[in-house]
């Protein structure tokens, strides 16, 4: 799958994806009331990207394929370029064991037919990850690993420290910790010395009910030069948690937070931060710094213009930057029962 970009630089890109033609939305059947997560899960994601108002430039679809006896879901996707005609492919399989821990990635060979290689974790008997071993094409296939150190923090939370062998060849998320609180929500990420954002700092805070609600992107140097970014974000609470569910069970047991998978393959419809319900609204106000001096500062607003369907199944969000749309989503579910 496709590199994703730098942390920085994902803020105002994750909203610039995405699928060269409109394409019919998929209704649902027999409204219900109150939560329908259950009773749908996503089938097919389209995304477009605007260069130019009311013009769609990149864009992309991506079709999810479940298989509960084998405790799979296979990811599908095609990706269309404006600067080029040929359509860029790939094809994913997640495992599971019977926890719905994340055991296994297959990722297949160009052609889509034939696994290319197998992405494994080791666990130990309480369901921690120990090790990922994987697998980048860059541009021959090279192995490495990944191995994950736990200690207990007060309060009943742990912290993660994640040491990854790809320091060896390019220094990128190698080295870092994750704090989570006992309820299981991170609390922060701290890239460590070894890794090339050392002193980068990622901090959450959220709501009573757990929704993300600020992230604290800074990077501040001995010296007093970085940066630092505040985004606040606003959840579509009409919607139910079909959505949400799924973004933070693909990897199962919270896991969504693993910076080897997202940045090398993606992080589904959400950024490196951010994984809650869908958005409503998010600011992101970027501060920089020389000598501990604000040199410059900038405010962004995206707004969404979403369209719920009777089961309160997200179909549709229209992405809004300054008045003018930067990108759009189409979503499409199946029924379970």
């Amino acid at each position: 799958m496709k590199k994703i970009p730098s942390f920085f630089a994902l803020i105002i890109i994750l909203f610039t994806i995405s699928c060269q033609k409109e394409l019919s939305d998929q209704s649902t059947e027999n409204p219900t009331t109150g939560d329908t997560t259950r009773q749908f899960r996503i089938k097919t994601i389209w995304e477009y990207s605007y260069e130019i108002p009311g013009v769609a430039a990149d864009s992309s679809r991506t079709d999810f394929t479940y298989d509960t006896m084998a405790r799979t879901i296979s990811i599908r996707s095609v990706f269309w370029d404006s600067q080029f005609s040929d359509p860029d492919s790939s094809r994913n399989t997640f495992h599971y064991n019977s926890n719905g821990d994340w055991m296994e990635e297959d990722e297949y060979n160009p052609g889509l037919n034939t696994v290319g290689w197998t992405n494994r974790f080791v666990r130990n008997s309480s369901g921690q990850a120990l090790q990922y071993n994987y697998t980048r094409n860059s541009p021959a296939p090279e192995s490495y690993s990944a191995f994950f150190q736990y200690q207990s923090l007060p309060g009943g939370g742990q912290r993660v420290k994640v040491i990854d062998t790809t320091y060896l060849d390019y220094a990128i998320a190698d080295y870092y910790q994750v704090d989570i609180v006992a309820n299981g929500l991170v609390q922060k990420i701290e890239f460590l010395p070894w890794s090339i954002y050392e002193g980068h700092v990622v901090r959450y805070s959220y709501s009573a009910s757990g929704q993300m609600q600020q992230v604290t992107d800074s990077s501040i140097n001995s010296s007093g030069d970085g940066y630092v970014v505040l985004t606040n974000y606003v959840q579509e609470l009409t919607a139910n948690g079909v959505l949400e569910t799924f973004v933070k069970k693909i990897k199962g047991n919270n896991f969504w937070w693993y910076m080897q998978d997202k940045y090398y393959n993606f992080n589904l419809f959400y950024d490196n931060y951010y994984v809650g319900a869908p958005l409503k609204e998010f600011t992101v106000k970027s501060q920089e710094f020389q000598s501990g001096v604000l040199v410059n500062q900038s405010e962004f607003i995206y707004s969404f213009q979403n369209t719920i369907d009777t089961n309160r199944n997200l179909i549709e969000s229209l992405i809004v930057l300054n008045g003018n749309i930067v990108g759009k989503r189409k979503f499409a579910y199946e029924k379970l029962f």
